[in-house]
């Protein structure tokens, strides 16, 4: 039609419709509303005298309904309206409708329980059939109405209660409470039957945790499975389901709760309430969760070392910072990453500190929360420099060749100096461990003039650099500066050597068993020591070097020890054994036939053997024996024989020689039958004896002049007489047998 004819048309509807709806409101409360039991057809007529048909509809529980209209009429209004008149639909246009072809018609509504009407009206002059059928779905919801707050909001078991709530035309919202008893993981899934919804989290607060989490795709065959995860300390929190736009329908909700199981001490959230962490045993888990983001601990250290701070984090970031007690950062925000629940950032860094307080600090790294476990290791330096060392008028006096400092560079003590003092010139080595990785030593002279500088690197906390260096120097003071190259730190031992101030190794006189005294020579006015056992004995050197130390008399054997000491250290140790001179030599038997003297003294000594105005000498060997080549000598000789070693001569042995050499065979004068009287000539001196057979028959001593005449008794003619002479010495002659005539 023609716009004029349009707006004609559309001012005749309107006067038609004013009077239409006054009669409504009235209708609604008439008599003549007609129940409607769902799923029931029922046939309607609007006529030019029957505008309008009001059904009524009760819902025992929340549920969707869905209208169906078959309209044979061109043009027919409906509407929806709550029990207060309140419209759902408002003005449903169904058109196209013929007596022929009827219109099709059918929408549908999530509604809550209540008595609803669905009123068909008139649209212009169209009049016709039509026919209405309802049909109607409950929920099945279990949420717990009213929750439209968080005063009404319903409480949730966690990890047991699955809810099925419901977004209706007139319950758009839905609260619910969740309470956790400690600090942990929650993870809040819904499958959404609704084409789009909101969600919320709220604390106790009010404050949004999230904020309308948009959840679409969902329908009615095919929920939207969604699901979120959120780390919270304890508290009481609030789940706000919502509707999008005009999308209703159902829902299932479940929250899944971990604790944490962290033992961190809340709050400690700043240095003032910064949880104090035992070094070396304590392992703390702590938490960053949406409401707590920062957790500070407190370290102690009663002596300068090393700590080692260690983190198992299960975020997948996180910042970590260490201050001194003044706020100072040694660390800024050192960003660990690539933690996950399942797989901790095992992450670890170390610093050297001087004793003190410090902090750490754990903060969130953008929205990262999660789980992390922190212990510390502590590992004291032992550095014995006498702190504060940081220049020359507090530089540490090092005493030269006796002391050996050890020093500690540390992120908050860069520098240290040590004072040397030279009373005489002369060559110094300065000697320095270093397990730093790089570290810088200067020789300043007392002006502070550098004599020389040195870079000392590849040292390690393992394996030590040992560096020295040497320079001969003036008499003076000097000064010794250790300081830090770019950001090493670690521990070192320093010494300086200058031998030429010590005092020499004493000279020690030999010391025997009999020895009261260790006497020697050093440099002058030096302490001597002489160590035996556990005990010392000491005694200065005179002007000259000279000592003379008091002991007891020792055994042979003992090993004494001697050096000497002064204002600049020790001396080398000299070591002697205390001896004793050799043991009397015992001798073999000498004789007249002897071609040397033979016997057993202390080894290694020198045997000395005396005949007269003559001595010969020989050695003993390592079992003491010995052999020393003489001169055959004389029966009766006195020989002298005497041992001598380091530690003096033995006690003399005196032997005389002895007569090995036998008689000759006496001669002997014709002897008959008659004769009384064996008569001839033996060695002078020897005894002669007479046998016949076994059995001696007489026996005489020789003369000075070897005659003998020996009384026998007269034998027979033929008897065989033996004759023998024997010396002095036992010595036995061959014998001579003659026969009686």
């Amino acid at each position: 039609m023609g716009k004029a004819k349009q707006v004609l048309h559309i001012i005749f509807v309107l006067v038609l419709a004013l009077p239409a709806l006054f009669f409504q409101t009235k209708h609604i409360e008439a008599s003549t509303t007609q129940n409607l039991p769902f799923n029931t057809t029922v046939t309607g007529y609007i006529t030019n005298s029957n505008l309008e048909q009001t059904y009524k509809i009760t819902l025992p529980r929340a549920g969707k309904i869905k209208v169906n209209v078959d309209s044979y009429i061109g043009d027919i209004y409906l509407d929806l309206l709550d029990s207060k008149g309140n419209k759902v639909w408002d003005e449903k246009d169904i058109y196209y409708g013929t007596t022929t072809t009827p219109k099709e018609w059918s929408d549908d509504e999530d509604l809550e329980p209540g008595t609803y009407y669905i009123k068909v009206y008139q649209y212009g002059d169209n009049t016709g059939k039509y026919t209405l059928n309802v049909g109607y779905n409950q929920a099945n919801n279990n949420d717990v109405e009213p929750n439209n707050g968080t005063l009404q909001a319903q409480p949730i078991t966690v990890n047991t209660q699955n809810i099925t709530g419901y977004i209706s035309w007139n319950d758009d919202t839905d609260y619910y409470k969740i309470t956790l008893s400690k600090a942990g993981r929650i993870s809040i899934n819904l499958d959404s039957y609704i084409d789009e919804v909101y969600l919320d989290l709220l604390d106790s607060k009010r404050n949004k945790v999230w904020d309308q989490k948009d959840i679409y795709y969902g329908s009615p065959s095919t929920p939207k499975q969604w699901s979120d995860y959120v780390d919270l300390e304890p508290g009481t929190y609030f789940i706000k389901i919502y509707q999008y736009d005009d999308y209703t329908g159902t829902y299932n909700l479940n929250v899944h709760y971990d604790t944490a199981n962290n033992n961190e001490v809340e709050p400690n959230n700043g240095t003032t309430q910064a949880q104090t962490l035992t070094l070396n045993k304590q392992k703390i888990s702590g938490f960053i969760s949406w409401n707590d983001d920062t957790d500070f601990y407190k370290i102690t250290l009663p002596k300068a070392g090393r700590i080692s701070v260690n983190l198992d984090s299960y975020l997948d970031e996180v910042y970590l910072d260490l201050f001194n007690s003044n706020g100072q950062k040694i660390w800024d925000r050192l960003d660990i990453y690539y933690g996950s629940p399942s797989t901790p950032k095992q992450w670890s860094s170390y610093e050297d500190l001087e004793a003190g307080t410090y902090y750490i600090k754990v903060s969130q790294y953008s929205y990262n929360t999660g789980k992390y476990n922190l212990s510390v290791h502590y590992t004291q330096a032992n550095n014995n420099e006498a702190e504060p060392n940081n220049g020359t008028t507090q530089a540490q006096t090092l005493a030269m060749n006796k002391q050996k400092v050890t020093g500690y560079i540390s992120w908050n003590d860069d520098t240290d100096f040590y004072k040397v003092t030279l009373p005489k010139a002369g060559k110094i080595t300065v000697n320095l461990d270093s397990y730093l990785e790089e570290v810088y030593l200067d020789l300043l002279d007392s002006k502070g003039k550098q004599i020389w500088y040195e870079d000392i690197y590849y040292g390690s906390s393992s394996t030590p650099k040992q560096w020295s260096n040497e320079e001969t120097l003036s008499p003076g003071t000097y000064y010794i500066k250790v300081h830090k190259y770019s950001e090493h730190t670690g521990k070192y031992v320093l010494s300086v050597k200058a031998p030429f101030l010590l005092p020499a190794t004493p000279a020690v006189n030999i010391v025997s068993t009999s020895s009261t005294s260790v006497t020697g020579n050093t440099n002058t006015q030096s302490t001597v020591y002489v160590k035996i056992g556990s005990k010392t004995y000491s005694k200065l050197s005179d002007s000259k070097g000279n000592f003379k130390v008091t002991i007891p008399t020792q055994k042979t054997g003992t090993k004494i020890y001697i050096y000497a000491k002064n204002n600049y250290g020790t001396s080398g140790q000299r070591t002697v054994i205390v001896g004793a001179p050799p043991s009397t030599p015992t001798i073999t038997t000498v004789s007249n036939n002897s071609t040397y003297v033979s016997g057993k003294t202390s080894k290694n000594s020198t045997v000395s053997v005396k005949i007269g105005s003559k001595t010969y000498s020989k050695s003993s060997d390592s079992k003491g024996n010995f052999k020393v080549t003489i001169p055959k000598q004389k029966a009766g000789t006195k020989i002298y024989v005497i041992a001598k070693n380091t530690y003096g001569a033995s006690l003399q042995k005196r032997v005389t020689v002895v007569d090995r050499i036998p008689p000759s065979t006496p001669s002997v004068n014709s002897i008959s039958y008659k004769s009384k009287y064996i008569s001839g000539r033996a060695e002078a001196n020897s005894t002669v004896s007479a046998y016949v057979g076994s059995k001696k028959i007489g026996s005489t001593k020789a003369d000075k002049y070897g005659k003998y005449q020996m009384k026998i008794s007269p034998r027979k003619k033929g008897t065989s007489i033996k004759v023998i002479a024997i010396d002095k010495a036992g010595n036995k002659s061959g014998g001579n047998t003659v026969k009686v005539r």
